[in-house]
């Protein structure tokens, strides 16, 4: 795993985002900025679409338009992510609402840091927000590949005396 130090800048507002990326913007070209991830509940959405009161309309309010002009002036993304498409719910019956409200916000430069990681986000059990697992050195999953076998090896003249010889062979096992 990386030793790579990295910053977390949790944001309770948009407001505080947008304190936080004019500190950063004068800060010249410090190791943070390409090491930090910026995660919260910015009570905006990036898109009418992340909303699951969306009725396709697709103009921006002036709080959408500026979320993704302060996301475009510090050029950083949303982290690809697993888990539920809508990350706040009000929990409430006669009136659901559900958003994406979590980004978890990294520079472009930050996978050239931490090239496997990784978000996820996990469904909530008492807040109204999912909580957020981020894994900087998730190992690659690969299932175990099926048994291949092919027809046309029974018709070899010594397809049963080479499964029968190598059925019998011992094997060494060392522990």
């Amino acid at each position: 795993m990386s030793k790579t130090r990295w910053w977390l800048v949790l944001v309770k507002v948009m407001n505080q985002l947008e304190e936080y990326l004019s500190y950063l913007s004068q800060q010249g070209d410090q190791p943070y900025k390409s090491h930090s991830m910026s995660k919260g509940d910015f009570n905006v959405l990036f898109d009418p679409s992340e909303s699951s009161d969306f009725t396709g309309d697709k103009n921006l309010s002036n709080d959408i338009k500026d979320f993704r002009d302060c996301v475009g002036e510090l050029d950083v993304h949303d982290h690809p992510y697993n888990g539920p498409f809508f990350t706040w719910s009000n929990h409430q019956e006669d009136n659901p609402l559900a958003r994406r409200l979590d980004p978890a916000l990294v520079c472009s430069t930050w996978h050239l840091f931490f090239p496997r990681s990784m978000v996820e986000f996990v469904s909530p059990h008492v807040s109204d927000h999912c909580p957020i697992l981020i894994n900087l050195d998730r190992l690659e999953f690969s299932p175990p590949k099926p048994l291949k076998f092919f027809i046309c090896w029974t018709k070899h003249p010594n397809f049963l005396t080479i499964v029968e010889d190598s059925w019998n062979e011992d094997v060494v096992v060392d522990p």
